[in-house]
This record gives C-alpha cells, structure tokens and sequence, in this order.
C-alpha cells in the first residue's frame, strides 16, 4: 500500500468506529475484507429474490426510515448500499441485484493486499485507536490468517446492534443511479428503448456503457465504429460540428432497424486501414446504448429516449489521457479531437439537450 492508500484506510476504520462504537475484531476484518475485495461472492441467479425477502424481512422494515443515508463508504472504491434507507424503494432491487453482480464481476484485491491491510488495522489496535482490543484483535486474526482468510460474517453483537441489511457494490456506480432508474422505468413502459451516451472524450462514456450493459443486459453500439470514411471527408463537410462521423449510416444501419424491432448488421470503420471491417450481426432486445462522442448529433438525437452527457475537468482529462495514450498519443487528442469535440458541444449546445449531465471528475478512477 502506498502512504495515502494506508491513510485512506485508517480513515475509514476511525469513521465505521465513531459510527459503530460497539464494532468487534470480526467487524473489523469484514469490513477491511470489503476494502480490499468489494463483493464477498458472485451473485446467484435468486440475488433478486433474496433482495426483496430482506427488504421485506421485519428487521429491515422496521428500521426503514427517511433521512438515513443509503450509501457508506468504505474504502477501496466500494460502498454499502443499504437497503432500509429510505432512498431505496423496491423497485430499485431488480437494478441494485445487478449492480452487486456487476460489482463483483469486474474483480479486483489480492490475498497480499488483505494482509498489509490487516496489519494497518493490529497496528491501530495496538495503539488504543480502535474499540476491538490489540490482544483481541491480534488473537482473532491470527485465526482468520491461519483458516486462509475466507470471507465472514458479522458479529453476532453487531447483527443485534446495528441490524446490517446492505450490499456492497463499487462507489464509482452511486452517482449513476438516477439514469439507471430512468432506463428501468422506461423499460417498464415500452419496447424498444435507445439511450444515447456521449460527452467528452475520457469522461468515462465507455464505463458508463459497459454499466447498462451489465445491468440490463443490452447491446452497445460505438460511434467510434461509424467515422466518416476518407472518400466523404469533404472541406464541407468537416467543416460543420459533429461531421466527421457518419450520422447517415448510422441510422440507416442501427437505429432504424432497432426501431423497427430488426436486429443490426453493420460493418465497423477501420481507423488502421481507412476501410471497413467484417460485418457483424447484433440481435435487438429492449434496450441499446449509443455510446461516443457526436453520438448526440441532431441528425440522431431524435431516435434516442435517454439522453446521458458525461464530462470532466481539462486536468482530470488530461491525466486520464495520458494514462491511455501515453506522452506521444495525447498530442493528437489535443490539437485535433478535443478543439473537435468542443466545437460540436458547444454549436450544437448538446450538453443542454440531455436528460441527465454527470460530471465524472471525481468519481471515476478505475477505468476511463
């Protein structure tokens, strides 16, 4: 761990122990465990099930109340999502089911990660910083180490105390839920549903898609696929906002036969060779997601039923693209697809047209 990681994580148990003042060795680990792993287990095909006979269950009932927040962090990139908030009704369940198995799909934590985190944890102990003794503490994870540092469950002191009922899935997924809840609802009304996502480049658009993918099981289509090929870059028609893609043949290949209810076969543009790549064949369910920059473009914007706008800070987007493209790739997105994209936010006021604007700054680390 590095200085600011261990910092991140003593600040986390200080705050569950002033929450919690009556948390004991195991809480403790669980909750270090959650820091450094998220998900305890892969959700089965009745995590929806199970999701709603707690809910429902008469301890959740009765300490359901507004005003108590519905998400603790924990550290790590993870949270708690509790289900006796009384910001999460039931009929979030079947979205939050699918966000616990995303959670745990995407992975992430190291048996050595654990123990350098437990050793954090003996080290506060130890000092009197915590309410679980060092001797205790000490003892109660010289076991767990020794039985292989399986997942485990609260104390039986704290189920009685704090009436745990929560989930824990990735914090980076919290901001989204309010465009999560706008598709489940759409999808309750109608089929077909397109929800388009674009913004600017390295604000998380990819993220994001792959998100609604995951939960709702549905196609996605990149606009990367359909740039303007060479024999159509005309001087006029790169010199409109947005026209360097090919908005005609992309709905005449994806959104009209998705409204028709037709499944897709297009053939992907090739940035390499400038030519196109094999055809490929995408089956149409009740949702697809367009994702990409100038996905917006008016001449597409009308077929979409969600509109979703990412952004982020320049120096947070400039990072990201370092990281991605290294020193000698951001050059192009700098002189050439950042003034682009710009150009076409603000002609064609995209951001001002959508749904649901998410400013990504600070919330998404992991992946861009």
């Amino acid at each position: 761990m590095t200085p600011r990681q261990k910092d991140g994580l003593r600040a986390v148990l200080l705050e569950h122990a002033a929450a919690y003042p009556q948390m004991e060795p195991a809480d403790f680990v669980k909750l270090i465990y959650q820091n450094e792993f998220g998900c305890e287990h892969m959700g089965s095909d009745g995590v929806v099930d199970a999701l709603r006979r707690e809910y429902e269950s008469e301890g959740c009932r009765e300490n359901r109340r507004e005003g108590r927040p519905a998400v603790e962090e924990i550290g790590g990139g993870f949270c708690r999502v509790y289900l006796d908030s009384g910001e999460i009704g039931e009929d979030f369940l079947p979205v939050l089911a699918e966000l616990f198995r995303a959670s745990a799909r995407l992975g992430g934590g190291s048996a050595g990660g654990l123990r350098e985190k437990l050793s954090v944890f003996l080290e506060m102990a130890a000092a009197g910083l915590l309410p679980a003794g060092g001797d205790e503490a000490e003892r109660f994870v010289r076991d767990y180490v020794a039985r292989g540092c399986p997942p485990l469950h609260h104390s039986d002191g704290y189920r009685r105390r704090y009436a745990p009922h929560y989930r824990v899935i990735r914090s980076c997924c919290v901001p989204f839920f309010p465009a999560f809840r706008a598709v489940q609802r759409l999808l309750e009304e109608k089929h077909p549903v397109i929800a388009a996502v674009d913004g600017r480049c390295a604000s998380g658009k990819s993220f994001f898609a792959e998100l609604l993918s995951e939960i709702f099981s549905c196609e996605v289509y990149h606009m990367d696929d359909f740039f303007l090929p060479p024999r159509l870059r005309t001087r006029e028609r790169l010199s409109a906002p947005g026209g360097n893609v090919d908005s005609e043949r992309f709905r005449k290949e994806v959104l009209e036969p998705i409204r028709q209810g037709k499944d897709v076969e297009y053939r992907a543009f090739d940035c390499s060779s400038g030519g196109m790549k094999p055809a490929v064949l995408r089956r149409t369910g009740p949702l697809s997601v367009v994702e990409g920059s100038y996905s917006m473009h008016p001449a597409l914007a009308p077929a979409y039923d969600l509109r979703v706008f990412l952004t982020c800070s320049p120096q947070e987007q400039r990072r990201r693209l370092l990281r991605r493209e290294g020193e000698t790739g951001i050059l192009r997105f700098e002189r050439e697809w950042i003034p682009l994209e710009e150009r076409y936010f603000s002609e064609l006021d995209i951001a001002r047209s959508c749904d649901f604007i998410f400013d990504t700054t600070d919330f998404i680390r992991e992946k861009d």
